[in-house]
């Protein structure tokens, strides 16, 4: 929700094996976990929770809405280094 600045894109970190779940009407078992809605071979509440290093709720809605910390960082980071350029 910040404007007038843009990061760079993160380098994508390929997966290492299957997101567990329903995909086109077949399941795939995996060790990573899908972080919305309650279907089929989604995630727990405490999957979610561990997958995305939350330790405040416990609800599930609030969990599928949530910005994992880590990647709050980032982006905190990446907007404090923008402004250090437009200072400079």
């Amino acid at each position: 929700e910040l404007s007038g600045w843009r990061a760079v894109q993160p380098a994508h970190r390929p997966h290492r094996g299957r997101v567990r779940g329903w995909r086109h009407g077949r399941y795939f078992d995996g060790p990573y976990v899908a972080a919305y809605g309650a279907g089929g071979g989604k995630a727990t509440v405490a999957e979610m929770r561990d997958a995305m290093g939350i330790d405040w709720t416990d609800v599930r809605e609030e969990l599928t809405e949530a910005i994992p910390p880590a990647y709050t960082q980032w982006i905190g980071r990446a907007f404090l280094a923008s402004r250090m350029e437009v200072a400079a």
